[in-house]
């Protein structure tokens, strides 16, 4: 069995990253796919990508020509995808076994559109949340995310999300906006219905 969702991830020079990150995605059930977009690494990055492509099945490379910015290699990696969810992962983050599968079992549980996932801050030996979402209040609207984020970012974007809440915010994006990701975030959450966390 696999979980039906495409999980997204844009790597520049995140070789040092690379495999604890594909490791943790596939601990548990694997996802459907994981969608790496190399953007025109420097370093070691693409040759392994490809040899974790040779144990993994699910992992898909795809190797961008020039440097583009994350955003504009997530667009491609998400208009790439074959599933209807898909999860955005940083080539430097490592999810817990089974994160994948948990958020999406959540969001059809309570038809939200996103379930975010809890999110930690890990530096040498200290850890800590970065954000304390209190699972008691969701799910919410996505306009209150959306204001949420607003002065102060008291909601973050990573979790699993309906796809086509990103493919509609990049529609007439500009990636190369200056922190573009914050744009899309507030994009996606003015899109979604309701909001999850798990």
């Amino acid at each position: 069995d696999q979980v039906p969702v495409s999980v997204i991830i844009a790597n520049y020079n995140s070789g040092h990253y690379l495999n604890d990150c594909i490791r943790s995605i596939n601990s548990g059930l694997w996802p459907l796919e994981i969608v790496l977009v190399d953007d025109a690494s420097i370093d070691d990055s693409l040759a392994l990508a490809k040899q974790l492509a040779t144990e993994f099945s699910n992992l898909r490379i795809i190797a961008l020509p020039n440097n583009g910015g994350a955003a504009a290699a997530r667009k491609i990696a998400i208009q790439e995808a074959r599933s209807e969810w898909i999860a955005i992962v940083d080539a430097d983050d490592c999810l817990e076994q089974g994160a994948v599968a948990t958020a999406l079992q959540q969001a059809l549980l309570e038809g939200s559109d996103i379930c975010l996932w809890q999110l930690w801050r890990f530096d040498g030996n200290r850890q800590w949340p970065i954000l304390t979402l209190d699972v008691e209040n969701f799910p919410i609207s996505g306009r209150k995310a959306l204001v949420a984020t607003l002065g102060k970012w008291n909601l973050h974007p990573l979790g699993v999300s309906k796809k086509a809440l990103y493919a509609s915010a990049y529609s007439g994006f500009n990636q190369t906006t200056f922190n573009a990701d914050e744009l899309l975030t507030r994009l996606v959450f003015s899109r979604a219905g309701l909001i999850s966390v798990c």
